[in-house]
């Protein structure tokens, strides 16, 4: 019921950022071209670590919905969508 960002678990052997790239492609089915930078690493409620990544970028992607989204949409820090998931808000 809350607006969120594409994520998941870093598999065994995957970096943060090729977890982040891994999760997106699965979530979104767009293959980003680009390297993402580190936005910000915090701890998570159950000890471990969720990295937020960001990607400047001149091109809009169409992702593909799936059993996991009913709606997408493209949004900024200063106006995202309501509700928006409490964790990630304050984390942007």
């Amino acid at each position: 019921g809350n607006w969120n960002i594409p994520k998941g678990h870093i598999k065994s052997g995957e970096n943060p950022v090729q977890g982040a790239l891994r999760e997106f492609r699965e979530e979104t089915s767009i293959r980003l071209l680009q390297r993402p930078t580190l936005h910000k690493k915090v701890k998570n409620k159950e000890g471990g670590w969720f990295y937020i990544f960001k990607l400047n970028g001149t091109q809009a992607h169409r992702p593909k919905l799936n059993h996991e989204h009913v709606k997408w949409g493209y949004f900024t820090a200063l106006k995202p969508p309501s509700p928006l998931s409490k964790y990630i808000k304050g984390n942007l």
